[in-house]
């Protein structure tokens, strides 16, 4: 490497001292060893070495060159070497030839060249010497030089250092200080901030809760302007029932003048206290702190005013209690529908059907009577209180044990079959129970046991043959004006058996012609088969209905044709309708009988007869030409339910019918008024309630009407006869069934027995049954009027109530007229119709009680609490407007949200 090299690599200028060629060394030596040792990769690490050797390198060749120009002899010698001439052709020098010595002074000095060599070499090598000696002690200088400089450089890059830590720590926490004197004022800024707002908050709170409180405190001031207008109120009311009737013994001035009287106590003490309570003192220190912004004082004083108004509020409650004269009685019975009758303190009377509870009943001892019929009364004593007194009653039946003689008797009850031996849970009141057996004649039995007790009873059957039936009954049927004509023998069917069960077959030969055969089957559907015989041959046609599952089938049998399949009702003709007879009935067990019919070719006169058991099907049939001696037989088989029969002949346009009157069958079967016989009663009656007319001329209201006579009228023979036992079951079914369809008794098919589905609602007149039988048509008929007449109330069509009980006058109907108007909220027709019910004024005073609460409770839902107040003011009657206003109340405060306007007017409400 050349000097220039050297200088440009450490980048020096040209005639840099030792001393600055040094310090650059060691300054780049440094940085690279730092660069070396904080190389992140190898290859950088060798690159910084390769580096580190050049200019170590360098430095080498400058402290040489530095060091040879110190030699004196040498640089005499570079100087004349340098000094001689110098010819320059490609590069190359050429001597001077002047400066060649002689060749012959050379020979002749080589005495003097050798003093001369040995000279040089002596000051060579003191020169060499002496070049050392300055050169080591250069280096020495420059060593200590270096070194010195370097302690310095670091000395001074230490101080310079600690100054920089010393300013930049001063810098740190100058600025530490500042922020911190900041954040202080910040804090201090937000502190202050946060509770300007905390006490903005506090007091925008405390006006809120303060005007809260103010209203709530006021409304407790306005209780004794209220309870004053409330007192006067009541005084006036006992005055002006201290001018009724009654004058002074009436019930309703006592609970009057007591409610008067609790009313005044409570006014002398809202008096008393108002003026001076806490309330008032707390009210007013809170509104001075207020005004003052004195915040946790104000908070403290606000707590206190509050504390002060429940307190009052608590005192003013327990004061009201005080004037409560009045509880409640929870009605409870172990069966439904149990009449009550509650008598309190004061002596007022109400009534109802448990379960009920019964409010506003005056505190003291009271009486409860409850009813449930066949039951005897239950009377108990209820002592009333402000919480809620419970009294119930338990109508137990009796337990009668029935045992039968033979054991595989069944026991025949209340519609359902017992075993033998069972144990029958029956009301006091007269019970016919039934026991048949197999091969034993059926009997029945009275029994009237006591309620709660238990019984057994032996019963034995007698042994017998023979098995009922209805003496033969002979119809006569007058000759038609043209043979052939058609005749129609039986009605229609009801039965329900079991499937697989025969209900009748019939098997006949006619002569030559065309024939058809028809039997109706239940809910008034046909099946028959046409058959015809020709001159050749005679052939046998069956009829067979297998009874099963509802809907019913049936199979049609002619020779080895196979016919099946129901018919709806058709027209004989363009002028006739198939008419229907559709109920179920009373059961009946019969063994095989025969209905003979005797008949004559042509039919030209003579007689028809039947031998009827309970008749439980109809055989309708179209005879053309009836040959002699022949004979049509219908098998009954376990059939259970029974029908009318009817023999009914037509002829072109004129009708005839002939039917069986009940007073006639009891006229022919008063000779052996057996069970039997009645149950034939019984059951023909309840077919005939059924029965659909079939002349065009009839209506369908006429229909409905004579059909409810005649069903009433045979009602009126069983009754007549010591049997109306037997009457309640067929009534409750026909109640059961009435109001399903649109006409009454005459539905398009019938319904199955619901048992006691609408019975309770008909309760009413079915009591009348017994009492007063000539009745019972009118109030049935009323019964299908009052069904037309809810329809209306649902629709809200008053005028149609008015038009569905106008045909009528009975104390029913007018009855349920006016619980209509009074459901309408129309108390002052209502109370208008109630003498009009019951001339006696305790019994119009129990419709006045039953008809107010409907009022009530519609004025409720019709009116805003105001108007409706209103309206039940002006009640003219007392305790109907008290019954008024108690159901009003219950309804509103089931179904209404309340303006604080309200719920004062409601507070006032059971006072008034």
């Amino acid at each position: 490497m050349t000097t220039a090299e050297a200088i440009i690599l450490l980048d020096l200028p040209a005639n840099a001292p030792s001393e600055q060629i040094e310090a650059r060394f060691q300054e780049l030596r440094r940085k690279l060893e730092d660069k070396i040792a904080k190389a992140p990769t190898p290859g950088l690490q060798a690159k910084y070495r390769e580096s580190l050797a050049e200019i170590t390198t360098a430095f080498e060749t400058l402290t040489l060159a530095a060091d040879s120009s110190s030699l004196p002899v040498l640089q005499r010698e570079q100087q004349r070497t340098e000094g001689r001439g110098q010819t320059t052709e490609g590069g190359r020098t050429n001597p001077d030839p002047s400066s060649l010595p002689p060749s012959k002074k050379l020979k002749s000095g080589g005495k003097e060249f050798v003093v001369v060599a040995v000279i040089a070499l002596v000051l060579l090598g003191a020169g060499g010497w002496w070049v050392m000696k300055t050169r080591a002690e250069n280096e020495e200088k420059a060593r200590i030089a270096a070194e010195a400089k370097a302690e310095a450089e670091r000395q001074a890059a230490v101080a310079k250092v600690e100054a920089e830590r010393r300013a930049a720590e001063e810098k740190r926490l100058a600025e530490e200080k500042r922020l911190a004197e900041e954040v202080e004022k910040a804090r201090l800024a937000a502190a202050e901030k946060a509770e300007r707002e905390r006490l903005e908050r506090l007091f925008t709170r405390l006006r809120g809760r303060f005007a809260e409180l103010n209203v709530a405190y006021d409304a407790q001031v306005r209780l004794e302007q209220i309870a004053e207008r409330n007192l006067v109120e009541a005084k006036a009311q006992v005055r002006e029932l201290a001018r009724g009737p009654q004058g002074q013994t009436s019930p309703e001035l006592r609970l009057a003048a007591a409610q008067a009287s609790a009313q005044e106590r409570y006014v002398v003490w809202l008096r008393d206290v108002l003026p001076t309570h806490p309330a008032r003192v707390a009210r007013a220190r809170a509104e001075e702190l207020l005004s003052a912004r004195a915040g946790d004082e104000a908070a403290a004083a606000v707590d206190d005013f509050a504390a002060a108004l429940a307190q009052l509020q608590t005192d003013i409650a327990a004061a009201r209690d005080r004037t409560v004269i009045t509880g409640s009685v929870t009605l409870g019975a172990n069966q439904n529908g149990v009449q009550w009758r509650l008598v309190d303190a004061f002596g007022l009377e109400r009534r109802g059907t448990t379960p009920a509870t019964v409010t506003d009943v005056a505190m003291g001892e009271g009486e409860v009577t409850f009813e449930l019929a066949p039951y005897p009364p239950v009377v108990k004593k209820v002592a009333v209180t402000k919480t809620v007194a419970e009294v119930s009653a338990d109508f137990v039946p009796a337990r009668v044990t029935l045992r039968a003689t033979p054991a595989h008797a069944r026991i025949l009850w209340d519609g359902k079959s017992h075993d033998n031996g069972s144990i029958l849970s029956l009301t006091p009141a007269r019970h016919v129970i039934r026991i048949e057996a197999e091969g034993f004649a059926p009997r029945e039995i009275l029994v009237v046991p006591n309620a709660g007790t238990e019984s057994a009873q032996e019963v034995s059957l007698d042994q017998s043959a023979q098995a009922y039936a209805l003496e033969e009954i002979r119809v006569l049927a007058r000759s038609s004006k043209r043979q052939n004509s058609t005749v129609w023998v039986g009605y229609a069917v009801e039965a329900f058996l079991a499937a697989g069960d025969v209900l009748g077959a019939l098997a006949f030969a006619e002569e030559h012609g065309a024939y058809n055969v028809f039997l109706a089957q239940p809910y008034g559907y046909e099946t028959g088969i046409p058959y015809s015989v020709n001159a050749s041959e005679s052939v046998g046609a069956a009829l067979m209905m297998i009874m099963g599952k509802d809907p019913f089938g049936a199979d049609s049998q002619l020779g080895n044709t196979q016919q099946g399949g129901i018919y709806q009702p058709s027209h004989f003709s363009s002028y006739w309708e198939t008419s229907k007879a559709l109920c179920a009935l009373g059961r009946a067990d019969l063994v095989p009988q025969w209905i003979e019919l005797a008949s004559s070719r042509g039919v030209t006169g003579g007689e028809q007869g039947a031998k009827y058991p309970n008749l439980v099907a109809s055989l309708r049939w179209t005879e053309l030409a009836v040959a002699a001696a022949r004979q049509g037989r219908m098998e009954l088989v376990r059939a259970a339910f029974t029908k009318v029969l009817e023999l009914t002949r037509y002829d072109s346009y004129d009708f005839e019918q002939f039917r069986v009157s009940a007073r006639d069958l009891w006229q022919a079967a008063r000779d052996r008024a057996d069970t039997a016989m009645l149950e034939m009663l019984v059951d023909l009656a309840l077919a005939a309630a059924k029965v659909e007319y079939n002349d065009p001329r009839y209506n369908r209201s006429d229909r409905v009407l004579v059909d409810g006579v005649h069903f009433f009228e045979w009602a009126e023979v069983l009754i007549a006869s010591g049997w109306e036992a037997r009457l309640q079951p067929y009534m409750e079914y026909i109640l059961a069934n009435n109001g399903t369809v649109e006409e009454p008794l005459v539905p398009a098919r019938p319904v199955p027995f619901r048992g006691a589905a609408n019975i309770a609602q008909l309760q009413p007149w079915l009591a009348a049954v017994a009492a007063k039988p000539s009745d019972i048509g009118g109030a049935f008929m009323q019964t299908c009027a009052r069904i037309r007449a809810r329809r209306a109330l649902a629709k809200g069509q008053p005028e149609l109530i008015r038009k569905h009980v106008a045909y009528t006058d009975n104390r029913y109907k007018q009855l349920d007229l006016a619980r209509d108007y009074a459901r309408l909220g129309d108390w002052k027709t209502a109370d208008a119709m109630i003498p009009e019910l019951h001339p006696t004024a305790d019994v119009q005073a129990m419709y006045r009680r039953d008809f107010a609460p409907l009022v009530g409770r519609a004025v409720a839902e019709q009116l805003e609490p105001a108007q409706g107040l209103q309206r039940l003011r002006e009640i003219g009657v007392p305790e109907f407007r008290l019954q008024a206003v108690s159901a009003f109340v219950i309804r509103l405060r089931e179904t209404k949200d309340f303006t604080p306007e309200q719920r004062d007017l409601l507070r006032r409400i059971p006072l008034i």
